[in-house]
C-alpha cells in the first residue's frame, strides 16, 4: 500500500505508474492524479515529455520499439543493450548518409530504426538507423544490400555500384506499393504514397527523366 502525494489516499500498488527512478518504484502521484493532471495542463505535460526524450532519446525510443515488436510477436533488444547499441551509432542514415538534423528538417522525423532482415526482430546486428525516405522504400521489400545499393546510386550514399535489376526492384516496389493503397486502413496510406513517391522519383532519376 502507498499513499498519493495529491489526494493523500492509500492505494495499493497497482494503482501507481511504475517509475525506474523512485526507491519505490512507483510514482509518488496515483493514476488517476496523474490523468487528471495531464488534462488540466496539457503543455506542461507535452514540456515535460519534449524534456525527457531530448535528455533521453534512446530510452525514449526504445518504448515504442519494444511496443511495436509485442505488437508483431518479434523479438526485441533488451532496453540496456538497445541504449548502448544507440549511443554508439554516428547519427546518420546507414543508406544515405543523411545526418540526424537533416532528416528531421527534410522529413519532419528524426531517423527510424531500420531491421537489415524483418523476420528476425530488433537484436544487435539487425539494427540500423535510416531517415524517413529511405526507410519507407526499403519497407521489407528490399533487402538490405539492395536498398545500400539504391541510395548510393540514387541518393548518393556509400554505396555507388548499382545494377539495372535494382532499377526494376523499384519499379516491382512501385507497383506493389500502389497495389496495396486500396487495402490499407486510410490513416496508413500518407506513408504509402510518400514510398510511391520517392520510388518514382528515384525511378525517374535512373532513367534520365529527372
Amino acid at each position: 500500500m502507498k499513499t498519493c502525494r495529491s489526494c493523500n489516499i492509500r492505494k495499493d500498488e497497482a494503482s501507481f505508474h511504475k517509475s525506474t527512478r523512485a526507491k519505490s518504484g512507483t510514482q509518488t502521484y496515483c493514476k488517476s492524479c496523474t490523468k487528471a493532471i495531464s488534462a488540466a495542463r496539457p503543455d506542461l505535460c507535452k514540456a515535460r515529455g519534449e524534456r525527457y526524450r531530448a535528455k533521453n532519446p534512446a530510452e525514449s525510443l526504445y518504448r515504442h520499439l519494444a511496443k511495436r515488436a509485442r505488437l508483431n510477436a518479434a523479438y526485441c533488444i533488451d532496453r540496456q543493450g538497445f541504449c548502448d547499441w544507440y549511443y554508439k551509432q554516428p547519427m546518420q542514415c546507414e543508406y544515405c548518409g543523411e545526418s540526424q538534423d537533416n532528416a528531421r528538417a527534410l522529413y519532419g522525423h528524426k531517423l527510424h530504426i531500420d531491421r537489415k532482415i524483418g523476420t528476425i526482430g530488433y537484436r544487435d546486428g539487425n539494427m540500423v538507423l535510416a531517415c524517413q525516405r529511405c526507410n519507407l522504400i526499403k519497407n521489407g521489400y528490399l533487402t538490405h544490400q539492395q536498398m545500400m545499393e539504391i541510395a548510393g546510386r540514387y541518393f548518393n550514399g556509400p554505396y555507388g555500384n548499382a545494377h539495372e535489376e535494382l532499377l526494376e526492384a523499384l519499379k516491382r516496389l512501385q507497383s506493389v506499393v500502389r497495389d496495396e493503397y486500396h487495402l490499407l486502413d486510410i490513416r496508413k496510406r500518407p506513408s504509402l504514397c510518400l514510398a510511391d513517391a520517392q520510388a518514382g522519383t528515384a525511378i525517374a532519376k535512373a532513367e534520365g527523366r529527372a
